[in-house]
């Protein structure tokens, strides 16, 4: 192993809260909102160093939040599972709303029940049971993973959930693959 030369890493302000937000992105969460964001936001140079040196990428998404890669192509290991879902979950809202593109961010959220197993279209419950999505226990699992991740926060009283900025990295995802299908396809019939 390599010894590095001991590198001073500097902050443009006090950092109070850097140890939750160096487990909380660690542990796959996306920082958008309260204190650790205007943290992060404020010493982004400070934060970019301290994981560079992890060999891990701080992103700073346009829409405003932040999340880490250690690779472009790694999304992390339950990205599949999560891209499901949301795919599923744009495809419904797009049938129910009758609108191709509906509004995910409206204040209001969406009602759980819509992505419940058994108000699904057998193809979508066919995608999600080909992932290993067979019950409702499995799938308010993912639901819990995605809240614990940024991507959404749940009304538990109301049974509701709202999307938050990070779920525009979903978005982005869904477009990328359904770009890349398009590319094979096209491939394909020439």
């Amino acid at each position: 192993m390599e010894l590095k030369e001991n590198k001073i890493i500097k902050s443009k302000t006090e950092i109070r809260n850097s140890k939750t937000i160096i487990f909380d992105l660690l542990k796959g969460r996306h920082i958008y909102q309260g204190a650790n964001f205007s943290e992060l936001k404020g010493n982004q140079g400070f934060y970019e160093s301290v994981f560079n040196l992890m060999e891990l990428e701080l992103v700073c998404h346009q829409r405003e939040f932040f999340y880490l890669v250690n690779d472009s192509t790694n999304l992390g290991k339950n990205s599949t599972s999560i891209a499901l879902i949301f795919f599923v979950l744009m495809r419904t809202l797009s049938v129910v709303e009758n609108d191709p593109r509906p509004n995910l961010f409206r204040p209001i959220g969406f009602e759980e029940s819509i992505i419940r197993l058994d108000n699904l279209a057998s193809n979508d419950r066919a995608i999600l049971e080909e992932n290993g999505i067979i019950s409702s226990t499995e799938l308010d699992k993912k639901l819990q993973m995605m809240e614990r991740l940024g991507f959404i926060s749940r009304i538990q009283d109301e049974k509701r959930f709202v999307f938050n900025p990070p779920a525009h990295r979903l978005i982005e995802l869904c477009e990328s693959y359904l770009v890349d299908d398009e590319e094979h396809t096209g491939d394909e019939e020439e």
